[in-house]
């Protein structure tokens, strides 16, 4: 039938929409956007309606689609509405139709709407037709790349990532050839297929490896349906006798068969499996790649348990994820495999019966050699047996020093430690037959079993044994076995004796006992358990590994005698903390300041063992003992040896003991040598149930000289210095307004706060202190005041109503009026005169009379100083020290004056210099050049 032109181009038009609607529909999936929400920017209404430029705007700025004139106007005139306006509504209906979920259609079930994906990123598959073998060998080609990728781990997206920079799922064929992870079996001729078959139709040149991912992701789905499905057919297994616990059941024979090698492995060694695996799992899904479980399972029992590749992959498809995904639940798989011989929350179920292994069964098993292999071995190992037995060999020891395994070298030379030789042929049958399978190194255990009938290290258990075992156990009367009863030295001492020699440890030790006491008892009641009394013994030193140690008779003397009336079988430790503490002092002593306390050397007990040298020695005991000391004494002395170190070196716990021989070793090395009967004699001297006391003997030996009681001397030393007064004072002073003056220079000068050293002593602010406390304060405050200063001030500042009081605060009111004048709130119209100090040289006070003359004196020099225009400061440069005298009389200024005017001068410019009164010509120039009119240092 023929078709009207009119029809041929309305099919052409929809051909074109369609297209084009195809192009933009692939275009959002891509880009996985809904095109709706960039036209509603432009409908605030909601009104469902665009402009026609606002529709092609947001087709071009959005999504990038650049259409023609033709298919503009197709596009609008098919989604164009009666008043000019693009109807988006519909159009971006159209776009989601088939393939967005869409909530108002309820008469489709929700999970039928979800369309099956198209191709990536709007690409395009090859319309190339390759031929049917051509067909096959590629879906064989994807099968194998599946598995390759699957097992490697490889990820085909990241393989082309930097060839793909903007994501467009195209590479060219170059970069297809380059990148491709193949294996190794794939040649050019099979790349070269995949090329074809996935070259991009519109783009020459161009090959979509996306619609390979696409594919590869088909394969694999495809292959993880089928083995589940081959999976859920298999007939059930028996259950594992390693397993304890509900676990999922075991469907395939050779998995339980992993599995119950892996539990085995798991139980010898201690492996955790899940801290292997959760590592992978960062967000604690429970799931992992199947790459990552079976990297992680061989590197963490795959030597163990002799696992393989094939095997471990056949363990991640039985514990693979059930969402079809390519991945493994972990956490099911550890937790049958890290606890194998336990029950799972066995703290939720008390009476449940968990199953040990028996002995043995978990032994190693050793490979078989063939039937003529084993009589070729029987005459060797029968030999071995009857030189072992003859010989009365232990094979054991000789293997045991290179630890649990022996490499066949190694064993070969224990053989011929033991002098078993053995031909090289059957060396190596028996390296084969005792051959670890894990590790190929020689079971010598199981070899030393072998051969020596008297060694047992491994033995399998039957079932009758531990019947008859169980059996026994439960007829023996367990209240009849009780501890053989330990006889020790030290039972028969009495109470009184044994807190003795604890209070001597405690002083010596200066040990704080209350300290280890106080944390048992939380309620500070005063009590504690007998368990509790004894472990805070053994932490105070009373152990084994301390200073002393007390036998159970010992305790339980101790735990008796303090024993709780009401309660015996708790303690009563601060008691017995009391009766030790006693060594430093007595309680009450603030009650009874007069009580006399006993001397702590009274305390100090001799250690257990020591003999009455004096009582038990024989008169040539004694003679041989005090002429060797005395002998040995006399060479240390002149040698100056250092003999303490030497014998430390052997007591790492510093107990003051060592062995009789320790004692021998170290005389030898710092060449003490003694007789035979000088050693013993030395030995019996100081003998203790420890050993040999070198503290004591270092004390006979090198007695230390005492301490000399020096506080009677001191105080004697300190009386005779306050009986001898006070020394005189070097500078005098002659008045108190001198002395006020310097204290206001100083002040002023070095920003002295006198107040502030004073007000402390006067708490109530009666304005008045005692004189020593006067004296005390203003020697803090830096002033450096002598003798005469203070009595001065003294005087001057002496309290009307205490003759021996000061009035501090009307001394400190005159010293702060050279910084401020006091009351100017109530006189605001005062003119206060600042107080200018003078140069510090310059701080000599004299007398009103006495400050006349020497003005007199300055003038009559200024005047000839002026008349000869004299430079005076060279002539005093040259001598500078004390020549002021001289100086002045060479020059020829000064004639007539007499010892008196001389003597005025010297106290005006004179200056302390250390203990020495020199002249400071200095200010007397300037003084003199400033009463000639001269500039300064310059006439």
């Amino acid at each position: 039938q023929l078709l009207l032109p009119v029809e041929i181009w309305v099919q052409e038009v929809m051909a074109q929409l369609e297209e084009i609607e195809i192009q933009i529909r692939q275009l959002c999936e891509s880009r996985r956007v809904r095109v709706e929400n960039f036209f509603m920017d432009f409908d605030k209404l909601r009104s469902g309606f665009v402009t026609c430029n606002q529709f092609l705007r947001t087709l071009w700025m959005n999504l990038g689609v650049k259409l023609s004139e033709e298919q503009e106007s197709a596009l609008l005139q098919k989604y164009r509405a009666p008043d000019g306006r693009f109807n988006y509504r519909r159009f971006c209906d159209s776009i989601d139709a088939g393939r967005a979920f869409r909530p108002d259609d309820l008469s489709v079930h929700p999970s039928a709407q979800i369309p099956a994906a198209s191709e990536l990123l709007g690409t395009r598959r090859s319309v190339r037709p390759l031929s049917p073998d051509s067909e096959n060998k590629v879906l064989s080609l994807l099968e194998h790349l599946a598995r390759h990728y699957r097992l490697g781990g490889y990820s085909l997206r990241a393989a082309f990532k930097e060839f793909d920079r903007h994501n467009v799922g195209c590479v060219t064929e170059s970069q297809f050839y380059r990148a491709l992870p193949v294996p190794k079996e794939f040649g050019e001729a099979e790349v070269a297929l995949l090329s074809r078959r996935y070259a991009d139709p519109e783009r020459a040149g161009l090959v979509s490896y996306l619609n390979l991912q696409s594919d590869l992701d088909a394969v694999l789905g495809f292959s993880a349906q089928q083995d589940q499905q081959v999976a859920t057919k298999s007939a059930p297994a028996p259950p594992s006798a390693f397993s304890n616990g509900k676990t999922e059941a075991v469907t395939d024979p050779s998995i339980e068969m992993i599995l119950q090698r892996l539990r085995v492995a798991v139980h010898k060694h201690g492996i955790r499996l899940l801290d292997f695996l959760r590592d992978h799992d960062k967000l604690r899904h429970d799931l992992v790649t199947e790459n990552q479980f079976v990297k992680s399972l061989m590197l963490a029992i795959g030597k163990q348990a002799q696992l393989n590749l094939p095997e471990c992959h056949a363990l991640a498809h039985y514990f693979a994820a059930k969402d079809g995904s390519n991945r493994v639940r972990y956490r099911d798989f550890a937790l049958a495999m890290d606890s194998p011989f336990n029950v799972p929350h066995l703290e939720k179920k008390p009476l449940a019966t968990v199953e040990v292994p028996a002995q043995g069964s978990l032994a190693r098993t050793q490979p078989r050699l063939t039937a003529a292999e084993e009589a070729d071995l029987a005459d060797t190992m029968e030999d071995i047996r009857r030189q072992v037995l003859e010989r009365r060999l232990m094979v054991y020891q000789y293997f045991k020093d290179y630890d649990r395994t022996d490499t066949p070298a190694e064993f070969a030379r224990s053989l011929h430690f033991l002098t078993l030789d053995v031909s090289p042929e059957k060396l190596k049958l028996l390296a084969r037959k005792f051959a670890d399978p894990a590790t190929g190194d020689v079971n010598y255990p199981a070899f030393a079993e072998a051969v020596d009938a008297d060694f047992c290290q491994q033995r399998v258990s039957r079932q009758a044994d531990l019947e008859t075992r169980a059996a026994q156990a439960e007829t023996r009367d367990w209240q009849a076995i009780v501890e053989r009863p330990v006889v020790t030295v030290g039972d028969n001492v009495t109470f009184d004796e044994l807190m003795v020699r604890i209070r001597s440890l405690v002083l010596s030790t200066r040990a704080r006992v209350k300290d280890f006491f106080v944390d048992y008892d939380t309620l500070r009641s005063g009590l504690m358990t007998r368990s509790q009394f004894q472990r805070c013994l053994s932490q105070l030193g009373l152990s084994k590994l301390g200073w002393h140690d007390l036998s159970s008779r010992q305790l339980d003397l101790l735990c008796n005698q303090y024993a709780d009336a009401r309660d015996g079988e708790k303690v009563r430790w601060m008691d017995f903390v009391a009766d030790v503490d006693s060594v430093f002092t007595r309680t009450g002593l603030e009650k009874d300041p007069f009580a006399a306390v006993p001397a702590q050397e009274l305390f100090v007990a001799p250690k257990p063992g020591t003999i009455n040298w004096e009582a038990s020695a024989s008169p040539e005991h004694r003679s041989c003992y005090d002429q060797a000391l005395e002998r040995l004494a006399l060479k240390v002395a002149q040698r100056r040896m250092l003999v303490r170190p030497t014998f430390r070196d052997f007591d790492k716990h510093r107990r003051g003991t060592m062995s009789r021989t320790q004692f021998r070793q170290a005389m030898t090395m710092l060449g003490l040598h003694c007789e035979p009967e000088e050693l013993e004699a030395i030995e019996a001297r100081f003998a203790v149930d420890e050993g040999f006391n070198y503290a004591a003997f270092l004390e006979d030996l090198e007695p230390e000289k005492p301490v000399e009681f020096m506080y009677g001397k001191r105080l004697q030393e300190l009386r005779l210095v306050q009986s001898r007064g006070r020394l005189p004072d070097l500078r005098p002073a002659t008045d108190a307004d001198q002395v006020l003056y310097r204290i206001r220079t100083k002040a002023v000068r070095e920003r002295i706060r006198v107040q502030e050293f004073l007000r402390d002593f006067d708490k109530l602010r009666s304005g008045r202190i005692s004189k020593v406390t006067f004296r005390r304060a203003l020697s803090g405050s830096g002033l450096q005041l002598g003798e005469s200063e203070f009595s001065h001030l003294e005087d001057l500042y002496q309290s009307r109503k205490d003759p021996d009081s000061v009035e501090w605060m009307r001394f400190v009111d005159d010293v702060e009026a050279a910084f401020t004048q006091k009351h100017l709130d109530k006189t605001p119209l005062a003119n206060p005169e600042q107080f200018v100090p003078e140069p510090e040289s310059c701080i000599n006070y004299l007398p009103a009379e006495a400050e006349q003359s020497v003005n007199k004196l300055l003038l009559l020099i200024a005047q000839q100083v002026r008349e000869r225009r004299t430079q005076m400061l060279p002539f005093f440069e040259s001598y500078d020290k004390n020549q002021f005298r001289r100086v002045l009389t060479d020059l020829g200024i000064v004639s007539s004056f007499s010892e008196e005017e001389w003597a005025l001068l010297y106290r005006k410019f004179k200056q302390t210099v250390g203990t020495r009164e020199d002249v400071n010509y200095f200010f007397f120039v300037d003084v003199v050049y400033s009463m000639a009119g001269f500039d300064t240092r310059k006439p």
